[in-house]
């Protein structure tokens, strides 16, 4: 599905960027295993029944909180 550099380009990167200075960005960076795990084919294949495979292009805003 999708490769440890996509998840550093778009995910971990973006977030740290968010997350602030010093030790958040410290804690963020330590936990990305966890936040965005590579998930073999196996694991993979087990959740698919819960959802769909959906592509979407770089950029496209996917959600939006009203208040």
């Amino acid at each position: 599905m999708s490769s440890q550099n996509e998840h550093s380009e778009h995910g971990v990167a973006g977030s740290a960027a968010l997350a602030g200075t010093g030790k958040s960005n410290a804690a963020l960076a330590s936990r990305s295993q966890q936040m965005f795990p590579v998930l073999s084919v196996a694991e993979i294949d087990r959740v698919r029944r819960f959802g769909e495979v959906e592509r979407f292009p770089a950029g496209e805003l996917l959600f939006q909180a009203h208040p």
